[in-house]
């Protein structure tokens, strides 16, 4: 056996067969290191070429994620690394949920989505994502649609459109920390499940989602103030227990005329519908 490692790549060659692997690309790329280093030529081998992981229904291997019998976007091969040192205990539910979406550019837009922007997934199988309101909590565009905190805000997904390339179109608009900037009176934090999202327009830098529901858990400056940090806190949280988010103080931040609106919904309840 032969090899190199440098950084975050190594290639090894085996019986004349040289092989490139790399952490963002490979679920066993740390234990592919150890081996070669330990010159554990059958470990390798069983590695590379196996190079499974295993999660209940949910299996990961090189550029390849299956949740049962459905085979998922190759992109979630770098979601699963990134949501495994997340917490392991939701991956299953979280890509369960992801196999229901009934659209695959759906599911790979999703993929993108994470990755490109580092948001949360919870342990309800749920994701985290920003969205921008009026100063009453009405949506900017027709000013009719409620997001008060701990709302289910939901449109059929057929009125949704599902065409990544037109950047602004029919759906609910879930975005990026960056899409925040002059948008809205008021910043949300919202709850989404996988299985919701509709598209990610091409345009801006991939920063803006269409989903077809959502959660409003609570304002972007109570969940920063819930981490100590001033801006993007989403990010710097890669897993989320719901139980320390989703609490009676989200409310805190409802104007005292508003808070006659609010009427959450059971968020647990809300995850598993």
């Amino acid at each position: 056996m032969k090899y190199v490692i440098s950084g975050d790549r190594a290639y090894v060659s085996i019986g004349g067969a040289t092989t490139f692997v790399q952490k963002d690309c490979d679920p066993n790329f740390h234990e592919i290191v150890a081996a070669i280093r330990n010159e554990d030529v059958e470990e390798v081998k069983r590695l590379i070429l196996v190079g499974e992981m295993k999660l209940g229904k949910l299996a990961v291997s090189r550029g390849k994620v299956k949740f049962d019998t459905t085979t998922l976007h190759p992109s979630f091969a770098k979601a699963y690394l990134y949501a495994a040192k997340a917490g392991k205990d939701a991956i299953e539910l979280f890509f369960k949920n992801v196999a229901q979406n009934p659209n695959p550019e759906s599911q790979a837009d999703l993929a993108n989505f994470l990755l490109r922007n580092a948001l949360p997934i919870t342990d309800r199988g749920t994701f985290l994502a920003y969205r921008y309101v009026d100063g009453n909590f009405f949506d900017c565009h027709t000013g009719t649609m409620d997001n008060m905190i701990g709302n289910s805000v939901e449109m059929s997904r057929e009125e949704c459109d599902s065409d990544r390339e037109k950047a602004c179109s029919r759906g609910l608009h879930v975005c990026h920390y960056s899409y925040l900037a002059n948008n809205g009176t008021t910043h949300l934090v919202v709850e989404i499940n996988p299985r919701d999202v509709v598209a990610v327009p091409t345009d801006y830098n991939g920063a803006k989602m269409r989903v077809c529901r959502f959660r409003v858990l609570s304002t972007v400056e109570h969940f920063a103030s819930k981490l100590k940090v001033d801006c993007d806190p989403l990010q710097t949280v890669p897993f989320v227990r719901m139980a320390d988010f989703d609490t009676p103080e989200v409310a805190d931040d409802i104007p005292a005329d508003l808070k006659h609106r609010y009427k959450p919904v059971d968020g647990k309840d809300w995850a598993a519908a």
